[in-house]
C-alpha cells in the first residue's frame, strides 16, 4: 500500500478510537453503553494490529519461529520470557495461528492502557490521552511487542502506587517482568512516589535525579551487578557503548515541546497554594516520570542502547502528562477565558504529537509500519 493509504488507515483508526473514548467517558451512567464503547475502542485497533504483517526484523527472526516451535510442541521453550510464552501456548491450545497471538497481545496492551486512561477521566480528556497513546505507540515495530505489553502492565499498575498497595503493585511488576525482564526497573517507583509528589520533599527529589544520572552514566557497572541475580544475558546485546544514532536538534526540540509547558505550570504551582492537592500530585508524578524518560533517552543517544529501551517505560507518562497539562493550565494559572485556554493547550498538544507522529513514522519510517502491510 502507498504511504497515503497507510496514512488514511492509521489516521482513520485513531479518529475512531478518539470518538469512542470521548463518548465512553460521557456515558458512564449508562453502563451497557459505556462498556460497549470501551470494548469497541479496545477491539477495533487490536483487530487491525493483529492483521499487520512482517513489521520489524523480529517478526520473522524471532516471534514467528518461536510460535511455530510451540505450535509443533506446546511444551517447547524459547528464549523469551515465560509470560509471553504462556500467551503463545494459550493461542496454540485453542488451535489459532500466529496472527491471533499478535491480536491477543495487542488486545491486552490496548485494554490495559485504555482502562487506565478512563480511570483519570475526572482529571483529563480521555479521548486526548487515547489519541496521544495511539500516536506514540500504536505503530511501534513488532520488535517491541513484548515490551509494549510490559509497559502497559506497569502503566496500569500505577493506580496501586496511588492507592498505596505495595503488594498489588509489586505483583504487577513481576507479571510485567514475565513479559519483558526490563520491567523490574519500575519497582522503585512505589517508594519514591511521595518524593515526586509532595512539595516538602522537593530537595530530596533533586538528589534522586542526581542519583539517577549517576546510574545512567555508569549503567554498564549497574547492569553487570544486576546480571548476577536476574540473568539478563539476553539483553547484553543492547549494551554497546556507541550511540544508537547521532544526537540531533530534533531530539531536543521534541522534548522541549513535551516538557516546557509542564515545567512552566509547575513553577506557577510552587508559587501558589495547595501544593499537595490530588490533581497536583498526579501532575507532578507524571511530570517527574516523564523527565526520567527524557534523561534515559538523552543518555541513550550518547551511550548504551539498553537505556533507550528502558526510557520507553517512562516516556509512557506522556500519555497522561500532556492531557493533564491542558487541565492544569486552567487550575494552576487561574486566568480568564478558561475554555479558550484549555482548547489552545489541547490544540498545542495535538499539534505537537501529530507532527512527531508523522515525522517519525512516515518520514523517518520508524517502526517499519509504512507502507501498511497485512495478511489479507
Amino acid at each position: 500500500m502507498s504511504a497515503t493509504t497507510s496514512l488514511l488507515i492509521y489516521g482513520g483508526n485513531m479518529l475512531i478510537v478518539y470518538f469512542l473514548m470521548k463518548y465512553a467517558a460521557k456515558s458512564e451512567k449508562n453502563k451497557l453503553l459505556f462498556y460497549a464503547l470501551m470494548a469497541a475502542a479496545i477491539l477495533i485497533p487490536s483487530i487491525l494490529g493483529g492483521l499487520r504483517y512482517g513489521i520489524g526484523t523480529d517478526y520473522f527472526e524471532r516471534y514467528l519461529p518461536d510460535f511455530l516451535k510451540i505450535e509443533s510442541d506446546i511444551t517447547a521453550s524459547t528464549k523469551v520470557e515465560v509470560g509471553f510464552e504462556f500467551i503463545s501456548r494459550v493461542v496454540v491450545f485453542f488451535g489459532l495461528g500466529f496472527q491471533w497471538m499478535l491480536f491477543v497481545v495487542q488486545l491486552l496492551t490496548n485494554g490495559l492502557v485504555f482502562s487506565t486512561i478512563i480511570r483519570y477521566k475526572k482529571s483529563l480528556q480521555p479521548e486526548l490521552a487515547s489519541l496521544i497513546y495511539m500516536l506514540l505507540y500504536y505503530q511501534c515495530s513488532y520488535n517491541l511487542v513484548r515490551q509494549c505489553l510490559s509497559m502497559a502492565i506497569i502503566f496500569f499498575a500505577i493506580r496501586y502506587i496511588e492507592e498505596k498497595s505495595l503488594l498489588k503493585y509489586v505483583l504487577f511488576c513481576v507479571l510485567a517482568a514475565t513479559i519483558h525482564t526490563t520491567a523490574i526497573i519500575a519497582v522503585p517507583l512505589y517508594f519514591i512516589f511521595n518524593v515526586w509528589t509532595k512539595s516538602k520533599y522537593k530537595y530530596i527529589k533533586w538528589i534522586l535525579y542526581a542519583a539517577l544520572a549517576f546510574i545512567i552514566f555508569n549503567f554498564s557497572v549497574v547492569f553487570d551487578f544486576m546480571n548476577r541475580y536476574l540473568s539478563l544475558n539476553y539483553y547484553e546485546r543492547y549494551m554497546p557503548t556507541s550511540s544508537i544514532e547521532g544526537i540531533s536538534l530534533y531530539f531536543f526540540l521534541k522534548w522541549f515541546l513535551y516538557l516546557v509547558p509542564g515545567m512552566v505550570l509547575m513553577y506557577y504551582k510552587y508559587h501558589g497554594k495547595d501544593k499537595d492537592d490530588p490533581f497536583f500530585q498526579k501532575f507532578s508524578f507524571f511530570l517527574a516520570f516523564t523527565v526520567c524518560g527524557f534523561l534515559f533517552s538523552l543518555t541513550s543517544y550518547m551511550g548504551s542502547r539498553a537505556l533507550f529501551r528502558l526510557s520507553y517505560y517512562f516516556n509512557m507518562g506522556l500519555v497522561i502528562l500532556l492531557p493533564l497539562e491542558c487541565e492544569g493550565t486552567k487550575l494552576f494559572l487561574k486566568l480568564p477565558g478558561k475554555n479558550r485556554r484549555v482548547n489552545l493547550m489541547t490544540l498545542y498538544s495535538l499539534a505537537v504529537m501529530i507532527v512527531v507522529w508523522y515525522y517519525e513514522y512516515f518520514i523517518r519510517l520508524q517502526g517499519e509500519t509504512v507502507p501498511f502491510q497485512w495478511v489479507l
